[in-house]
C-alpha cells in the first residue's frame, strides 16, 4: 500500500514514455521512407521475377522433352 502511494505521489515515469515515443516515431519515419521507395524497388525486382518465371518454364519444358526421350533430367 505504501509503495502504491509513493508511485502515485511521484507521478508516472516519464523517461520510459519518452523512449517509447521516440521509438514509435523512428518506426513511423522508417515506414514512410520504405513506402516512398517501394515503386523503385518494384521496378528493380520486376526483371528478376520475370527471369525466374522464364527459367522455371524452360526447366519444365526441358524435363518434359527429356521424359519423352526416356532420359531422366
Amino acid at each position: 500500500m505504501i509503495a502504491w502511494i509513493k508511485r502515485h505521489l511521484k507521478g508516472p515515469e516519464k523517461p520510459d514514455l519518452r523512449a517509447s515515443e521516440a521509438a514509435l516515431e523512428r518506426t513511423r519515419t522508417d515506414r514512410q521512407a520504405t513506402e516512398a521507395r517501394q515503386d523503385s524497388i518494384d521496378a528493380a525486382v520486376a526483371p528478376i521475377r520475370r527471369a525466374r518465371i522464364e527459367n522455371h518454364l524452360r526447366e519444365r519444358i526441358e524435363a518434359a522433352f527429356a521424359e519423352r526421350r526416356g532420359v531422366r533430367p
